[in-house]
């Protein structure tokens, strides 16, 4: 719809968003080319802070004017169920889909009417969700207050985005400009905050990636500690206990970084620690409940198409053949990398969000697609550890990534299914996404007098004076503030402010 098509109010507050992030990007130069470390910790810290209350304020709109998030229902019944049920192993063959018998309040009777919950899902969001008390169980009816829900579940996501800010804090070079590009890339996907905003596993997935995440990082720095393999554990662990995409993530990073210390640095006394011993248990949670699953159901990701075949096949997940549109491999891949971008780029949920004439290199959605491919640039620089570091994370999410596409198109050639090119799955790794990216720029656009450190970890000069930290070049300066500007465009202003919702 363009900026003059949008609502006058929200002409206003995209102006007034421009105004404030130009005035944050000067104060923000001038304290990284005029204060030591002291003044430069301080404006990041109010970069955060600020960053977060922007956060919030798209929360407020998405929760206002969307009228509802993806698959929020098939979320809310699941939460209920747990409540209703207790335990840890739900039976995803009797769990459906609850309607209202009045507002706010859900009956989990038998009824017809009620649609298979597809979800499928470990069960750890779930049952966070259902012992927070929004929820009330009288008989077989659930009440629940799912503006309160809504906004314990964007508390959790909350504390996973302060976690990213923690590792960016103390492990970036304190570059105040380069700190806040940080805290934008983190937020302008399209789909972050909004994904946030309602009931979804994918909160408690950008936690539990961003503590593994942290873990790692600990790792790398040879913190081979109790704290990092605790971290680890409970990253990996959790995360898979959520979501089984974030846990391949997970997991595949994991194996990745394990082969790279034991066989290619030949470092095998990073892991035979005791402490590393003494967290194995933790690993056993998973282990337990996945196998239970697999006894019980003979999968560990139970579908529609098993447990309920019949309603499977009159669903919008099965086409019949006469209806399917027939595709070459090579046009379903570019079909199914199109979509996956687009949804990168663009709000996907209950009410669809549409920009005629956007695609995902327009110049309304190039700064937030570059996000998810930037990272490819890892693969051009001089190897380091750093770099491998980075490296091995950008590999776990194309190894999902090709996994995804693999399960899409065996669901297309099999059932005509045209979905599973959902890009939101990834959101939860956007801090690896973010660290590599700012890793790269710095390597570009810092001044040559500037020595970036090697370790993962910043540690200021002893001086604390101006010219003792690192600096941006012009150039950088110019590009990192091109950058930030482009991405809150991208992001919040034009998938929402101007589409005109």
């Amino acid at each position: 719809m363009g900026f003059f098509g949008a609502p006058s109010h929200y002409r206003l507050l995209a102006a007034a968003l421009v105004l404030i992030l130009v005035a944050a990007l000067i104060v923000n130069y001038l304290a990284g080319t005029r204060c030591g470390i002291k003044g430069r910790r301080a404006i990041i810290l109010a970069d955060y802070g600020g960053i977060l209350a922007f956060a919030l304020l798209q929360a407020r709109y998405f929760m206002q004017q969307l009228g509802g998030f993806p698959d929020e229902p098939a979320h809310l019944s699941y939460i209920a169920y747990m409540k209703l049920h207790g335990g840890w192993l739900p039976d995803f063959s009797a769990m459906r889909i609850y309607h209202d018998t009045q507002p706010g309040m859900l009956s989990l009777a038998e009824n017809s009417a009620n649609q298979f919950n597809y979800l499928g899902h470990p069960p750890l969001y779930y049952k966070i969700m259902s012992l927070v008390g929004a929820l009330r169980v009288n008989g077989n009816n659930v009440s629940y207050d799912l503006t309160r829900l809504r906004i314990i579940s964007l508390g959790i996501g909350v504390a996973g985005l302060l976690l990213l800010f923690y590792i960016a804090y103390t492990r970036l070079q304190q570059v105040p400009l380069m700190q806040l590009l940080f805290a934008l890339i983190v937020i302008s996907p399209a789909n972050m905050v909004f994904g946030m905003s309602g009931l979804s596993n994918d909160t408690l997935a950008l936690l539990t990636v961003s503590i593994f995440t942290l873990g790692i990082i600990r790792f790398a720095e040879a913190r081979c500690d109790w704290v990092t393999y605790l971290l680890i554990a409970i990253g990996i662990s959790a995360t898979v206990l959520t979501k089984l995409t974030a846990g391949m993530i997970v997991v595949t990073a994991a194996l990745l970084v394990l082969f790279y210390t034991v066989v290619i640095k030949r470092k095998p006394k990073m892991v035979r620690q005791t402490s590393f011993y003494l967290t194995l248990p933790i690993y056993l949670i998973p282990i337990a409940y996945f196998l239970t699953l697999y006894s019980r159901f003979h999968t560990i990701q139970p579908s529609y198409q098993r447990l309920a075949f019949s309603e499977y096949v009159t669903s919008g997940m099965y086409a019949p053949i006469a209806d399917r549109t027939p595709m070459a491999p090579s046009a379903y891949a570019q079909y199914f990398f199109t979509q996956f971008l687009n949804n990168w780029s663009s709000i996907v949920g209950h009410v669809p969000v549409t920009r005629p004439g956007t695609t995902p290199f327009t110049f309304d959605a190039i700064a937030v697609t570059l996000i998810f491919l930037a990272p490819l640039g890892l693969f051009l620089f001089r190897r380091s550890r750093r770099q491998r570091y980075f490296v091995m994370g950008y590999i776990a999410i194309l190894v999902v990534t090709a996994y995804q596409f693999k399960t899409a198109a065996t669901g297309f050639y099999s059932h005509g299914y045209l979905g599973g090119t959902q890009a939101r799955y990834y959101q939860c790794a956007i801090g690896l996404f973010a660290l590599s990216i700012i890793w790269m720029l710095s390597q570009l656009l810092l001044a040559a007098n500037s020595q970036e450190d090697t370790t993962m970890q910043f540690r200021p000069s002893g001086s604390g004076q101006a010219a003792a930290l690192p600096q941006l070049s012009a150039l950088g300066t110019a590009v990192v503030i091109g950058l930030s500007l482009l991405l809150l465009y991208d992001g919040f202003i034009s998938t929402f402010l101007l589409s005109g919702r």
